[in-house]
């Protein structure tokens, strides 16, 4: 005999289901009432499918979408490929001293000529309005400033140039 509640398969001789309990009826009707629950299963099943499948284009039109407005979110380009404009006063300080070594007083002129170039900033700022410490980032290029000037022998557009090439963000002018 099959149990009409749980499907198992019992003996001929049982009155009681060996998997849930239930008393068992005269095999004809038993069989009847599964096979009416595995009618009512399978059109449930359909139905299921119907509902799944009329979901599916929904939820991908809404997933596109998010991804979308993501990608117009994010800037486009890293620092070092944005255009911003150049100081032209510290420019022709710059300049004026082409054949002169630098000192502390042409380290504002230099960080002048650069973003931060970490890319890494939410925010796209003058290097010397940026503080972060991310690798290449602002307080790195600072540094290599500094210790440029400190070394005594580069003039200021000569380390301009250094960290141009080993860092970028330069403006243009």
């Amino acid at each position: 005999m099959i149990c009409t509640s749980c499907g198992i398969k019992n003996k001929e001789t049982a009155t009681h289901c060996y998997g849930c309990g239930t008393i068992l009826q005269s095999e004809t009707k038993q069989e009847k009432k599964y096979k009416n629950k595995n009618v009512q299963v399978n059109q449930f099943n359909k139905h299921k499918k119907k509902f799944e499948s009329r979901l599916m284009l929904p939820v991908l039109c809404g997933v596109v979408l998010l991804i979308g407005f993501i990608f117009l979110i994010i800037p486009k380009g890293s620092p070092k490929t944005l255009v911003t404009k150049i100081d032209e006063s510290s420019v022709v300080r710059l300049q004026s001293k082409s054949e002169i070594l630098a000192t502390m007083d042409d380290k504002k002129d230099i960080v002048a000529q650069f973003i931060c170039p970490c890319g890494k900033c939410k925010i796209i700022d003058d290097l010397k309005d940026c503080h972060c410490k991310h690798p290449g980032g602002a307080e790195a290029v600072k540094q290599f400033i500094y210790e440029r000037i400190q070394e005594n022998k580069y003039t200021p557009l000569q380390i301009v140039e250094m960290v141009s090439k080993k860092y970028g963000g330069r403006k243009t002018t």
